[in-house]
């Protein structure tokens, strides 16, 4: 039988052992699906971002909304899937604004329908099998109460965690790649113009399967800085609908300028935030909440 091999790019490269070990191991390496090569390269942080859809019942009928990203954030041996507010609300974060569309009805008058609120929250989550995907569907409320966790400053900040209670069966069909907060904390000085990565969904897109898409950009705001008193900075990317929730990060080779020193030759990746969506007009400018805000709603 023909042994297969999956080659996610090393913790040498990246000093990521956490995925790698999860994913790779030298005595019992994980299956492939059919539709991935035998020996494949593929990237740990591509396997962090979720594709995500929210879904409400209208007019007796379970329809598709919306669609965005998200992420899974290991904290105290528990796991969070995390994304924004506006994700898991379809509400405007700065007035709570319920979103209202227009369609025809069957003798082609106009019907207004709210759909804000969505009630469940479908998860892409990887499947056993590296390169299938196991969706599963998440109540947004219990008892009419939202499940979801919020900052203490409420929509003010648009980033929810909502606690993974997965059931014996669901852990057993899904596999959890996370991001921890020390695993992606390397010394690098975040100046204006440093390059940095989005990884999410740009309007649903997808590699193969539901692998996320790499948008780049550059740090456009001193990040010691909080944008409007909130803690915000803004990037310049040419990011899209579909990408709110997505994990930023910034990823080094060969030179890296830290707090303590100059280093050639070193690696380091560091995780900043999460991005919510852009600023008002046709500007290219995006808003990452810090990682900050993700420790402030978990106390």
């Amino acid at each position: 039988m023909k042994q297969i091999i999956i080659i996610i790019l090393s913790t040498m490269l990246w000093g990521n052992s956490c995925l790698t070990q999860n994913i790779s191991d030298k005595n019992n390496h994980r299956q492939i699906s059919d539709g991935i090569a035998d020996t494949a390269y593929i990237d740990p942080l591509s396997i962090i971002s979720i594709y995500l859809e929210t879904e409400k019942n209208i007019n007796g009928k379970n329809t598709k909304i919306t669609r965005a990203t998200g992420f899974i954030l290991k904290e105290k041996s528990k796991h969070y899937l995390i994304t924004n507010w506006h994700v898991v609300t379809n509400r405007s974060r700065i007035d709570s604004s319920a979103k209202i569309i227009t369609i025809k009805n069957e003798i082609g008058n106009d019907v207004k329908i709210n759909i804000a609120d969505p009630e469940k929250l479908i998860t892409h989550f990887h499947g056993i099998k590296l390169g299938t995907w196991h969706p599963i569907t998440i109540d947004l409320y219990e008892n009419g109460k939202k499940k979801w966790i919020e900052h203490p400053l409420g929509s003010k900040v648009d980033v929810i965690a909502i606690p993974l209670n997965l059931t014996k069966h669901q852990q057993d069909s899904v596999q959890l790649y996370a991001i921890e907060y020390e695993k992606y904390n390397d010394d690098i000085i975040l100046y204006p113009s440093i390059n940095l990565s989005i990884i999410g969904f740009p309007r649903g897109l997808a590699s193969y399967g539901k692998f996320p898409i790499w948008k780049t950009g550059q740090l456009a705001t001193d990040y010691d800085i909080n944008v409007d008193n909130l803690p915000v900075f803004l990037i310049d990317a040419s990011t899209r609908g579909g990408m709110s929730g997505s994990p930023v990060i910034i990823r080094q080779a060969g030179t890296t300028l830290t707090k303590g020193s100059f280093s050639i030759g070193g690696k380091a990746q560091k995780f900043l935030g999460v991005y919510s969506g852009r600023v008002p007009g046709d500007l290219d400018i995006g808003i990452v909440w810090k990682v900050d805000c993700l420790k402030e709603i978990l106390k």
